[in-house]
């Protein structure tokens, strides 16, 4: 049954699914019985209810039971009634609900899933999300360098500062998501509940689309190690290492032994396979040649130095030893000659110098004969090799990439003589190339994504546990890798296990190639954010008001202490630069004092003036090395991109579907809709799917990233001002559970969060808030029809309050006077055209009340005005009528005006201008109706406001024809819906109604005048009220205001046309002023009034003086206005005392012939004055014109309104104005 005391409204809050949380006590969908009667404490039976949650439940709430309390007006009437009422207990989802189910999205949920929803903890749900989504790439490749780059100290700092940044932001959102029941939406939900639907709507479409990109930068980062596993070779040749094979047999490239580089070379039968090339170095190369069946192992090679170049050939008993090892030796024996004996000249060499042989490229020359090595062109790599009499040339000399020879069992033939993988060769591991192998794992892994989780929250969870798992073993393999003591491999890269005195040496910062600490701070940061991952999915969270705070403020203590940890164990174990060869150890004898590395016996100096590839200034893969199991690490950053990939994806259709479902942006309402028992939105992951791989294709992301983490910051940014704002607006209503936040807290937080926002890229900050700025304006202005008692609402009430309190404090000035008008409108819509015209006048810079006196029982007509001051109110602002709405119920018209004008306003903002219409049917009209209105005038002036009346000669109210008009359109709706009923179509009406438009007012005042009135007359006379009432609507062309400032009256008759040339519809008229004078005085008269207008800066096209005045108007009109006035006259004059004395009892109102002849003079005027508007101002816009007053007691209501008649009649739009005689206009500065 419907709740009669239940309006509905725009202030209810939305409606939603029932949780746990509403306090019911069941999970399984069940419903608390509510007892129809309550035999309270009292002791006897009484129809108040106890508090109760039930009353508090939403009407259209799904578990379909709503108890209602009874109203105010049901428990004061009781005892009326005979105390027989019937008030229903509960309200069901289908009968009660004053707003229906199907109008709030967010309450939706299938009924036959109503008991399978999937919902999360605070562990799997906030904590694991939000500590994989903060838990990045960053943790394994970049912390390294930030502690190098900032040393201990200020790195300590930047990962301090950004868990500031981020705790303060998670205590705001702890208090925010504590204050009330939280839905679906996450950040999104939590501002726009906070703020307003601007704020929200414009930060929730921007988190979204930050979340959907954010997806194709994490695929991105995974593809992007993907690729680099594949660079390296597959099968039995590794990758990155180089492998020449130059053959004159059957030799094959998979026959030798992987080594970093192996060059083989072989004229005979012997293979690779017979030379054992030991251990090489990283960048040292190791060439054994053999020319017979003579072993490489009669050479002893021993350790190659980093750099050099060790060639030995021997085609006899010669051993490399007895050559004396320079940094570059070539050796060349032709039987049993030794490499000193025989000459270098005979061996080109002059040409091949060690400046020639670049890092990379290797160049060497070796002859036996005639044969020079400068006949062989010099490519990136070349190799001649000669014996006896073959040449260089007889060796391809050009450039073989690894694709030319195969790392499986293909033979090297004879004349390949050369195969190379250098920088930019492919191998077959890879696909395409880098960017496309990039794009294709970028795809399939998105989709792989998509997959887990459009199958469930469920599946997306356990992936989640998986994933986290890896990340937990890479990061305790690297708690075990810095225990375990370092290698002497290790310590050529820079680890030398825990040591105090690396620590010291690395606390100080060190920023090099251009870096800052800001810089620094704008790398690493990104990696502490993630925070909003538990509460993006707070619509499948058991309780969010429990889980978010605890697991996200659990998840940043966590987080935070696992980066610092990890930054101070790789800066007490690692030296900021090392070279990576064993070789540099410190000789004895030797001084060192470079770095640290000296005092374990490295010298790493070298790296002074060339860069080095290892320490934590170089190295970024620095955890992989000191680890206990690189290959773990690999799976950590794996696990790491995954997961906030995974995170992101799911986040960013949840935020998206609960704006739509709010359609704040109404062309998005598509994505709204749900699926399955989770209301999973499947067409938000479609969507998301496709921005993600349109930016991994784009492949553009270094521009994008900067943007995306801006994005976010600016989401925590309004998160902490909104906990500021609602805390400042001191709402009875910002109540939240938790307690530990401060408002100062969340506004430092929410300036911090802005200006990490130019810390990491400026530019991107400054976009970041134009879009914000611009989809704020847009939701502004489209005003989107919700209500959540944002903390802006009640911000703007607090400022409204204190401002009209200082005002109250100021004396009032002339120069800030305005107009503040109350408008006798009665209902606003019937009188368009008055109230049109004073908004004209107050429009965003005065008060504008529109009024209504409801004549009648105040029992009869309470219902009625309480409905009616919401529905005009709102009609006002759909209009965009800056305009407020007050009704009075009083016994009689002039009664309940005199209240209005008594009690209306507050403090300074009261009004000080009456305005009305003209009362047309004053000769029809009852004596008493045209008492009241002259009796108001006669309050105006009493109550001293300025009066204004507004006279058309189509008349003001439109009352019957919009009657006429709601009648029309029921009348054609019924007509139409009866006509789909008889044709049989069912599905028909919703749709019906749905593509109905409603007819213009254009042209339903055409139906109306057509067919309502009886005769074509009345039509035409409706058509031409119809335009007259919308005339102040349109812009007012080119024309004049005709000010006739007859009578000073403070300045009110000239002030107000002054302000109609200031608005944007009247700025093409311009003022003709009008002033009476005498015939001798006009130029004198015209220049004192230029020089006074000129003192109050108003300007005006003309000045006339009018000298007849006191000219008698004709006798066509004199006779005129007796016949008008004849049917109100006492005409006493012809009776006898006694006869006249009772005429005058029986008819006070009556005008008597003494009043007649004591104003003979001021009705003169009138008449007089009508001609003469008639004559100078008949094709006016406007005529304002100073209104005559009626000394009380003195003039009858009738003659003054004969007056008014006579002065008003046949012109253009006339307003009548008399200002309280206080001065509203000042020459002074």
């Amino acid at each position: 049954m419907e709740n009669l005391a239940f309006e509905k409204s725009k202030d209810d809050p939305p409606l939603y699914e029932e949780t746990s949380f509403s306090g019911n006590g069941y999970g399984n969908g069940e419903h608390r019985a509510v007892r129809p009667s309550v035999i309270s404490a009292f002791g006897h039976d009484t129809l108040d209810r106890v508090p109760h949650i039930d009353f508090y439940r939403n009407a259209g709430s799904v578990s379909g039971q709503r108890a209602i309390r009874p109203s105010l007006q049901d428990l004061h009437e009781v005892f009326q009634k005979n105390g027989d009422l019937d008030i229903p207990d509960t309200v069901d989802d289908g009968e009660g609900s004053d707003v229906l189910q199907s109008d709030d999205v967010e309450a939706i949920v299938p009924e036959q899933n109503a008991g399978g929803f999937v919902k999360f903890g605070w562990i799997k749900g906030v904590l694991v999300r939000c500590m994989l989504n903060i838990w990045g790439v960053m943790l394994f490749i970049r912390l390294s360098w930030v502690f190098g780059q900032a040393g201990v100290g200020l790195g300590v700092i930047i990962v301090l500062l950004s868990c500031v940044v981020t705790t303060l932001t998670a205590l705001s959102m702890s208090a925010i998501c504590t204050n009330g029941v939280v839905r679906g939406g996450g950040a999104y939900y939590l501002i726009s509940r906070s703020l307003g639907p601007e704020f929200g709507g414009s930060i929730g479409l921007i988190f979204a689309f930050a979340n959907a990109v954010a997806v194709a930068m994490y695929v991105v980062g995974f593809a992007e190690t993907v690729v680099d596993l594949l660079k390296r070779p597959v099968g039995q040749c590794s990758v990155g290492s180089v492998l020449w094979a130059a053959s004159c047999g059957a030799v094959f490239c998979g026959q030798c032994p992987v080594g970093s580089v192996l060059w083989a070379a072989s004229c005979g039968a012997a293979s690779c396979g017979q030379r054992l090339v030991g251990s090489v170095l990283w960048g040292s190369v190791l060439w054994a040649v053999s020319c017979g069946q003579r072993p490489v192992g009669q050479c002893s090679v021993g350790s190659v130095l980093w750099g050099s170049v060790l060639w030995a050939v021997s085609c006899g008993p010669v051993f490399c030893g007895q050559c004396p090892v320079g940094s570059v030796l070539w050796a060349a024996s032709c039987g049993a000659v030794f490499c000193g004996q025989c000459p270098v000249d005979q061996c080109s060499v002059g040409s091949v110098l060690w400046g020639s042989v670049l890092w990379g490229s290797v160049l060497w020359a070796v002859s036996c004969g005639a044969v020079f090595c400068g006949q062989c062109s010099v490519g990136s790599v070349l190799w001649a090799a000669s014996c006896g009499a073959a040449s260089c040339g007889a060796v391809s000399c050009g450039p073989v990439f690894c694709g030319a020879a195969s790392c499986g069992q293909r033979p090297v033939g004879a004349d390949e003589g050369l195969e190379v993988d250098q920088p930019g060769a492919v191998n077959d591991a890879i696909m395409v190339d880098e960017v496309n192998d990039m794009r294709i794992v970028g795809c399939i892994t998105v989709i792989l994504l998509l997959g887990i989780s459009v199958a469930g929250m469920e599946w997306e969870a356990k992936a989640q546990i998986i994933l986290l798992v890896i990340l937990l073993v890479a990061i305790v393999n690297v708690f075990v890798g810095t225990a375990i003591p370092a290698t002497e491999d290790k310590k050529s890269k820079g680890f030398f296990s825990y040591r105090a005195s690396i620590m010291g040496d690395n606390f100080a910062p060190n920023f090099r190639d251009g870096e800052t600490f800001f810089s620094v701070f704008a790398i690493f940061f990104p990696a502490a954010t993630g925070i909003l991952a538990g509460a993006n999915i707070s619509g499948d969270l058991r309780d969010p008001q429990a889980a978010i705070p605890i697991g996200t403020l659990l998840a940043i203590l966590i987080t935070g202490v696992t980066y610092l940890a990890i930054g101070l164990c790789v800066s007490a174990t690692v030296v900021r630069d090392a070279t990576g060869n064993r070789n540099d150890t410190i000789a004895p004898g030797a001084s060192c004092n470079y770095s640290i590395a000296c005092d374990y016996g490295y010298d790493f100096s070298i790296c002074e003036t060339t860069k080095c590839q290892y320490g934590l200034m170089n190295n970024f893969q620095v955890m992989t090395m000191v680890s206990g199991f690189g290959p773990l690490i690999t799976a950590g950053t794996f696990s790491a991109t995954l997961s906030s990939a995974l995170a992101s994806l799911v986040s960013a259709p949840k935020v998206f579907q609960a704006l739509c479902k709010d359609n704040i942006y109404k062309a998005l309402h598509f994505f709204a809709k749900g699926h399955g028992k989770n209301n999973e939105p499947i067409r938000g992951y479609v969507l998301t799917f496709v921005i993600a791989v349109a930016f991994i294709l784009i492949a553009e992301l270094n521009v994008i990233a900067p943007i995306i983490s801006n994005f976010f910051l600016a989401s925590y940014a309004l998160i902490n001002f909104s906990c500021f704002h609602a805390s400042y607006a001191k709402s009875p209503g910002w109540r939240p559970a938790y307690k530990y936040y401060n408002m100062w807290l969340s506004l430092f937080g929410a300036v911090l969060c802005c200006a990490v926002m130019f810390v990491i890229n400026w530019w991107a900050a400054l976009l970041t808030y134009a879009i914000e700025l611009f989809l704020y304006i847009y939701v502004t202005v489209k005003k989107p029809d919700v209500n959540w008692g944002s903390s802006t609402q009640a911000v703007t009430f607090v400022s409204a309050v204190n401002n009209a309190l200082n005002l109250s404090g100021v004396d009032e000035h002339v120069k800030n006077f305005r107009p503040q008008c109350i408008v006798l409108t009665g209902v606003p819509r019937t009188r368009p055209a008055l109230l049109d015209l004073a908004h004209s006048f107050t429009k965003n810079y005065g008060l504008c009340v529109t009024c209504e006196v409801l004549v009648g029982s105040r029992l009869e007509r309470q219902q009625e005005m309480c409905v009616s001051m919401e529905q005009h109110q709102t009609w006002l602002n759909k209009q965009k009528r800056k305009a407020f709405y007050t009704a009075v119920i009083s016994e009689n018209f002039r009664e309940g005006a005199k209240s209005l004008l008594q009690a209306s306003g507050l403090g300074r903002l009261r009004p000080n201008t009456l305005m009305l219409g003209f009362k047309r049917d004053w000769r029809t009209a009852h004596t008493t109706d045209v008492h009241e209105y002259v009796g108001l005038l006669h309050d105006a002036f009493d109550f001293e406001f300025g009066t204004v009346i507004l006279r058309l000669n189509q008349g003001l109210d439109i009352s019957h024809i919009l009657a006429a008009e709601e009648e029309m359109e029921k009348m054609l709706l019924e007509q139409q819906a009866l006509e789909i009923e008889e044709n049989g179509i069912q599905e028909g009406r919703k749709g019906f109604f749905r593509r109905a438009r409603k007819p213009s007012q254009k042209v339903l005042a055409s139906k109306v005048s057509m067919e309502i009135p009886r005769t074509s007359d009345v039509a035409k006379i409706n058509q031409r009220l119809v335009e007259a009432s919308s005339q102040f609507k349109k812009k007012q062309g080119k024309g004049t205001i005709d000010v006739w400032w007859l009578f000073d009256d403070g300045g009110l008759t000239l002030l107000l046309p002054y302000i109609l040339t200031t608005r944007k519809k009247w700025r093409d008229c311009k003022l003709r002023i009008f002033i009476a004078g005498q015939p001798e005085r006009i130029d004198q008269d015209k220049e004192e009034m230029e020089s006074l207008l000129k003192k109050f800066r108003v300007k005006c096209l003309d000045i006339n003086v009018i000298t007849d005045l006191n000219t008698r108007p004709t006798a066509e009109n004199w006779r005129l206005f007796e016949d008008m006035i004849e049917p109100f006259r006492l005409h006493e004059g012809s009776k006898d005392t006694a006869q006249a004395e009772a005429l005058r009892k029986e008819h006070p109102w009556k005008i008597t012939d003494a009043e007649l002849d004591h104003f003979d003079e001021k009705t003169n005027l009138q008449v007089r004055l009508n001609e003469l508007l008639q004559e100078s101002s008949r094709a006016a816009k406007l005529i304002i014109l100073s209104m005559p007053i009626a000394r009380k007691g003195s003039v009858s209501d009738h003659l003054y309104m004969a007056w008014l008649e006579a002065l008003t009649k046949n012109l253009p739009p006339t307003l009548l104005v008399r200002g309280n005689h206080k001065s509203v206009l000042t020459f002074y500065s």
